[in-house]
């Protein structure tokens, strides 16, 4: 007589072993439109209008009302991960960065200011015992919101002793 059941036991056993088997992700998530730093450097404070600033930029992402001013915030995220599952542990990191450009407008909609970081392209997968490298100045903070010291940190010695 025949075993009916054994190539179900062996589907089961391959499904199990699939299971436990080690498995390594990743994905990028991006939030809004890319953000041109030549764009960004043709506007002019004193020169470009709310509106010119509308046509060059789109639409922007927040709009805060400052008494009789304004301001425009534009935002651009780029977000990577990179993950590693064995069996049901599961170690993930993601590096989000991101393009932002505020603008500032005076009573009468012409530009005051622009303020602009560029970073979103930095975003690198990384597994999450990896060191991530950051530039000095974009160095994390510290819990207690200091920044780690460097070597341009050390006190200096007094010239007249």
């Amino acid at each position: 007589m025949k075993n009916l059941n054994a190539p179900r036991l062996g589907a089961a056993c391959l499904v199990a072993c699939l299971a436990l088997l080690p498995s390594c992700f990743v994905s990028r998530e991006t939030t809004n439109v890319p953000l041109d730093p030549e764009v960004v450097s043709q506007l002019r404070p004193g020169e470009t209008t709310a509106r010119e600033v509308a046509e060059l930029l789109g639409a922007p992402s927040e709009v805060v009302q400052l008494g009789f001013r304004s301001a425009w915030r534009y935002d651009h995220v780029r977000a990577k991960r990179a993950g590693f599952t064995l069996i049901v542990v599961t170690l993930l990191d993601t590096d989000a960065r991101q393009d932002r450009v505020w603008v500032f407008f005076d009573e009468d909609d012409l530009l005051l200011n622009v303020g602009s970081t560029f970073d979103a392209g930095d975003a690198e997968y990384q597994m999450p015992w990896m060191d991530r490298n950051y530039p000095e100045d974009d160095a994390p903070e510290t819990y207690d919101g200091s920044r780690e010291p460097d070597a341009d940190d050390a006190p200096m010695e007094d010239a007249a002793s």
